[in-house]
């Protein structure tokens, strides 16, 4: 690489990292890494509970919600630890601190770099201590060997997670919250990031948040919201058909029973009897006359 390539290179890496907005030199990136020389996964994950159990029970007694962000990307970079990167890691610090304000932001962009993330099954285990959620899709370029991939961000409906899937786990989950009477029933949501489009091309703003693309994502995802909503309604209008039309086939093999036991005998045992059908079965009348006398 040439020298101005290899400048190119370490400013790229500099204005990639969180808190990057300060101007840092790669000699102050070197400085702050060395800080965590004697900091690994178990230590800064001990760290992080130990402020838990102090700030959460706190956070309780003023009802306000705790949630943090899962790693970004879920694989260490520069060497540094990474503690929540995996639905195991939250399992970790949900039961070490297990306080209902000690809470997830659920990143579906950033764990979903992850293979075999199953965020359904994540949503319906630990639905209830979910805070926040960040609806944002990504996709891997290649399979890797090792716990890194190389990602793009990808539209929101597109992407490696099956963002339907995912909202409709979430409504699921606030209808849940509402009907235990919740207060926070309702989870908060944005569309997060998004691709440059018409106006964004050119236009000065952060990476990976353009104002239209960002604005196009909430449009598709408020869209996938309405039609899970009017598929659930139809839904449970075709559940109470259903059992409407059970409870009318049970009542008519029911009364078909009921006129095929007594019917003969009575109309044997009381020969006098005129009003039968042409099988000599009760008609409809004498049968309603019949079941007033055997109740």
């Amino acid at each position: 690489m040439t020298t101005e390539q290899r400048k190119q290179l370490a400013s790229n890496i500099v204005s990639g990292l969180p808190g990057a907005n300060d101007k840092w030199a790669v000699h102050d990136v070197q400085m702050l890494l060395a800080t965590y020389d004697q900091i690994d996964v178990e230590k800064l994950r001990g760290n992080l509970v130990d402020f838990l159990e102090l700030v959460t029970p706190l956070a309780a007694e003023m009802c306000i919600n705790l949630c943090c962000h899962p790693d970004d990307p879920p694989f260490s970079v520069l060497g540094l630890p990474r503690i929540l990167s995996t639905v195991e890691d939250y399992e970790k610090i949900m039961l070490a601190v297990d306080i209902a304000q000690n809470g997830i932001t659920l990143c579906t962009g950033s764990m979903g770099v992850l293979p075999n993330v199953d965020f359904v099954k994540f949503i319906k285990g630990w639905g209830h201590r979910i805070h926040f959620v960040h609806l944002r899709n990504t996709q891997r370029e290649a399979s890797s060997e090792t716990s890194m991939f190389s990602f793009v961000e990808s539209e929101h409906l597109d992407g490696d997670t099956d963002m339907v899937a995912v909202v409709d786990g979430l409504l699921a989950e606030e209808k849940r919250r509402k009907t235990e009477g919740r207060k926070d029933w309702e989870i908060p949501m944005r569309s997060d990031h998004g691709q440059e489009i018409l106006d964004d091309i050119g236009r000065s703003s952060l990476p990976g948040y353009p104002l239209i693309g960002r604005l196009r994502g909430l449009a598709e995802l408020r869209g996938i919201m309405a039609a899970l909503d009017s598929k659930h309604r139809i839904d449970w209008l075709v559940k109470w058909v259903d059992r409407f039309n059970s409870i009318r086939l049970f009542t008519k093999i029911f009364a078909a029973v009921i006129r095929s036991r007594y019917s003969s005998s009575y109309v044997t045992e009381n020969p006098s009897v005129r009003e039968t059908g042409p099988n000599g079965q009760l008609t409809t009348g004498e049968f309603c006359r019949l079941s007033i006398r055997l109740s």
